[in-house]
């Protein structure tokens, strides 16, 4: 079994160190433009953790289908952000400037959401070895978060 082919696990320890490294690093800088109406490729991930009760704000990659949501998984499905989603049945992302209510996330293979992503930002995924996504489907406005 390839460390992409179960999403409950990271990617290679030489990958997810790196991509570890670059996620704790660009946060700062990505988190102040995640969001924003001219910066489609980063949304945020507004979601309540699952022990402590706390609000967190994760910046994301997310691609925007007409049925739903796709975010790449890269530390696999034993990250924090996933396993709150999974807890509360869904998330609120703020996108294009704009919050969306998302439900049901599901984790997905990187090959079957392909028409997500572009096809340079397939191979980058494949390159960075993120074999899964998560799928989120339209959630309810009216939801508190």
């Amino acid at each position: 079994m390839t460390p992409t082919s179960d999403p409950s696990r990271p990617p290679s320890p030489a990958r997810g160190g790196r991509l570890r490294r670059l996620a704790i690093l660009g946060g700062p800088t990505t988190r102040p433009v995640s969001g924003r109406r001219w910066l489609p490729l980063y949304g945020v991930l507004h979601h309540v953790g699952r022990r402590s009760g706390r609000e967190y704000a994760t910046p994301v990659v997310v691609r925007w289908t007409g049925d739903g949501l796709f975010v790449p998984l890269p530390f696999g499905a034993g990250t924090d952000w996933y396993r709150n989603a999974v807890a509360a049945g869904g998330v609120r992302v703020t996108w294009k400037g704009r919050d969306h209510w998302l439900a049901d996330p599901v984790v997905v293979e990187r090959q079957s959401a392909r028409p997500a992503f572009s096809g340079v930002m397939h191979g980058l995924l494949r390159l960075a070895g993120i074999g899964h996504v998560v799928r989120f489907e339209p959630g309810e406005e009216h939801r508190s978060g």
